[in-house]
């Protein structure tokens, strides 16, 4: 299982993204153009980049491939369906995780694997009502009134959590859910078989939290990429 992150600021612009464009297949392509915002078509373009560097690990292009999708909508590669992956953005950083199963073909015990990267920053006490289960949220207050910047750490490393356990189970994000919090509650994680790596990334303008759930313990260390 490897996890990499990649700060997509060089790409935001519109000349360095249509130089891209031609080298992507039609899936991700389309993706990348339909977003509104540059923003957004830079992240998408900084998460096929790197998609496309795990791809051609396996002699194939990233253009070439065919992408198809799960019953959550979750999508996979036609041509290497061992290959489990996940892309998460924010602001201006990409972060993706993914795992080779090749060695394993039972669907039942193959590795399985979320990621979510979180800006750092401040949020309502009704978004963290929402997130948060009341004894995380207790904590959230009881920080906001002493440090805010503490606050808004606790709140974004619980946020990447839940949302990378949820896209590992890959059954939709339903943060209302009792049980993310029963299951990611400290010191419980590997007696149900999963694993979690976080990392914060640190930039000039922004603070970020990484966090990837997998079902695998192998998980290595973050990779931070540079083109």
């Amino acid at each position: 299982m490897e996890i990499q992150v990649y700060n997509v600021e060089k790409f935001l612009d519109e000349d360095v993204i249509k130089r891209y464009l031609p080298g992507i297949s039609p899936y991700r392509r389309n993706k990348i153009e339909n977003y509104r915002f540059l923003q957004d078509r830079a992240l998408s373009l900084g998460a096929t980049l790197l998609l496309a560097e795990v791809i051609e690990k396996y002699g194939i292009d990233e253009k070439d491939v065919t992408y198809v999708t799960g019953e959550y909508g979750k999508p996979r590669i036609k041509e290497l369906p061992f290959l489990e992956y996940n892309i998460s953005h924010s602001g201006t950083m990409v972060a993706l995780v993914y795992h080779d199963n090749k060695t394993n073909n039972d669907p039942e015990t193959m590795a399985s694997c979320g990621i979510d990267v979180e800006m750092v920053k401040g949020h309502g006490d009704r978004m963290a009502d929402r997130i948060l289960a009341p004894e995380e949220f207790a904590i959230y207050k009881a920080l906001k009134n002493q440090n805010v910047s503490a606050a808004n750490a606790f709140f974004t490393r619980e946020w990447t959590r839940k949302e990378a356990y949820l896209k590992y189970k890959g059954t939709g994000l339903d943060f209302t859910s009792k049980t993310v919090y029963e299951v990611l509650e400290l010191g419980k994680l590997e007696k149900k078989g999963l694993y979690f790596n976080e990392i914060k990334v640190i930039t000039d303008c922004a603070d970020y939290c990484v966090a990837a759930c997998s079902n695998v313990k192998d998980i290595k260390d973050c990779k931070v990429v540079k083109y």
